[in-house]
C-alpha cells in the first residue's frame, strides 16, 4: 500500500507556518486535515490466465476525507482518521476495477477505507520547520470492514506549510 497524502495544517506549529495557513495554532501539537489532492496508490501483484508471468496491478484512489491530530507528546487525537472513496479506484482496466470494487472488496456495502494512525516510533518533536524527517508509522487499516494493523515507513518533508508523506 502506497499513500501519498498531502496533508495541509489547521493547526501550524509556529507563526511563521500560520502565515500560510487560514488556521490558528494550538498549544499542543498539531493538527493535519487531507487535502482534496490526497490519493492512495495500491499495488497488487497478479497472475494473469492469459500470461505466463506475474503483473503488478496498480489501482489510484481519490476522494480522501478526514485529518488527524498529533499531541506534543507523540499520541494522535482520538478520532484521527483519513477515509478514502475506494469506489473511486481505477487502473489502467477497467474490467479489473470493476472485479476488485464487486467481488473483492464490495464497494456497493462498503464504500470507503480507512486509516487511523496510533503510533509514530521515530518521529522527533518538535518536527523540523523545513525539510525532509523519516519515522515509522503504525496504523488500523480498515476495509471490507476488516482491520488490520500495517506499519509504514515514512519520510515526510515540510515545505514550508504543506506536508507530504509518501508512506509504503
Amino acid at each position: 500500500l502506497s499513500a501519498p497524502v498531502p496533508l495541509v495544517p489547521t493547526a501550524p506549529a509556529t507563526p511563521a507556518v500560520a502565515a500560510t495557513t487560514t488556521a490558528t495554532p494550538t498549544t499542543t501539537g498539531f493538527a493535519w486535515s487531507v487535502s482534496d489532492k490526497s490519493k492512495t496508490t495500491v499495488s497488487v501483484r497478479e497472475q494473469l490466465a492469459s500470461l505466463n508471468f506475474p503483473s503488478d496491478a496498480v489501482l489510484v484512489a481519490t476522494g480522501a476525507t478526514g485529518g488527524f491530530g498529533l499531541g506534543d507528546d507523540g499520541t494522535f487525537a482520538s478520532g484521527s482518521k483519513i477515509t478514502f472513496d475506494v469506489t473511486s479506484l481505477k487502473s489502467d482496466s477497467s474490467q479489473r476495477d470493476d472485479f476488485v470494487k464487486q467481488s473483492v472488496l464490495a464497494t456497493r456495502q462498503f464504500p470507503t477505507a480507512s486509516f487511523a494512525p496510533a503510533k509514530a516510533p521515530g518521529l522527533n518533536l518538535p518536527l523540523p520547520a523545513s525539510g525532509p524527517f523519516t519515522f515509522t508509522l503504525a496504523a488500523t487499516l480498515t476495509t471490507h470492514a476488516c482491520d488490520k494493523t500495517v506499519t509504514s515507513a515514512l519520510t515526510a518533508t515540510r515545505p514550508g506549510g504543506a506536508r507530504t508523506a509518501p508512506a509504503t
